[in-house]
């Protein structure tokens, strides 16, 4: 591994979020992180996927994708739900492609139920959009956005019920060194399994 995770969180400019705890008995996997295209080198987000087995489809997916709020490119590319330079792009059709539903039961899903409310986490009120289809395999995604922080996420295989428990259970967790060294003992045990599997896309730094 290049990184590990707390070296990446201590360079974030903005609070990371992650699951206190291992609810639905959920263990990190992958690591993710983006840079602003700038000769700056800041970094713009810090994913955490989580999921409770080995098994290339789990049951139960997490993604949490942590963005730096304060920059303009931020906003304009990942914010938007069709932005305007990119007339294309769907963030529903995105989502189940990232969440690896396939094509043919994409087609029995329809349209997704969608919710647009308020929460908060850490104490800070975010405006809360979920976009959810009630048919098997119960994919999802969701955004929440405040003045100073962006969490986005895709979740595969829990109920809307259950994902609006999951969101009550997330933290910052930028000052939280016991948890981030449990993420990353987790997640090197589950890049310890895959190792010899150097086809497998699950469980690197991307």
């Amino acid at each position: 591994m290049e990184r590990d995770l707390q070296t990446l969180v201590k360079q974030a400019k903005f609070p990371v979020y992650g699951l206190a705890g291992n609810p639905h008995n959920l263990t990190l996997h992958s690591i993710g992180t983006s840079w602003l295209p700038n000769e700056q080198a800041i970094l713009n987000s810090i994913s955490l996927g989580f999921s409770i087995d080995d098994t290339p489809h789990p049951p139960i997916r997490v993604d949490l994708t942590s963005y730096y709020a304060q920059d303009e490119y931020t906003w304009s590319t990942f914010i938007q739900l069709v932005p305007p330079h990119r007339p294309e792009f769907s963030l529903d059709h995105s989502a189940l492609s990232s969440l690896q539903v396939p094509a043919k039961q994409r087609a029995h899903l329809g349209e997704p139920l969608v919710s647009i409310d308020q929460m908060s986490i850490a104490s800070l009120t975010f405006s809360r959009e979920i976009h959810h289809w009630p048919l098997p395999p119960l994919p999802a995604w969701f955004r929440l956005i405040n003045e100073q922080s962006i969490l986005f996420g895709e979740v595969l295989g829990l109920t809307r019920d259950e994902l609006q428990s999951l969101l009550s259970s997330c933290i910052v967790v930028n000052e939280r060194q016991d948890l981030l060294a449990q993420y990353q003992s987790e997640f090197q045990r589950f890049w310890e399994a895959i190792h010899a599997q150097p086809s497998s896309g699950r469980g690197r730094i991307r």
